[in-house]
């Protein structure tokens, strides 16, 4: 499937210090995850996003990203994922100072 093998192609890219190159793989994955109504891989993608903003130093757009990662964790009753973006929030806030 495109949507994965891109997501994949963002982790590879995360991995390897590129997060400036992670970050246009992921947003097409989830783009091609979102029409397909992939719930759990859209919001998996959104958290992965919030990383990389966070680590490239683009708060807003980490705290929006988590924001919605978390939502959509909510609704899927998933706790551990949950807690993965409030850590993700909280360590942004940090960072903002």
């Amino acid at each position: 499937m495109l949507a994965e093998s891109r997501f994949v192609r963002s982790r590879i890219r995360r991995h390897r210090g590129e997060l400036d190159k992670a970050v246009e793989p992921a947003e097409e994955a989830l783009a091609l995850f979102s029409k397909h109504e992939n719930k759990p891989r859209v919001a998996l993608l959104r958290r992965s996003l919030g990383e990389l903003y966070r680590g490239m130093g683009r708060l807003d757009e980490a705290k929006k990203s988590y924001q919605a990662a978390r939502k959509a964790f909510d609704e899927l009753r998933d706790d551990f994922q949950i807690g993965w973006c409030e850590l993700g929030l909280a360590s942004t806030a940090k960072h903002a100072g």
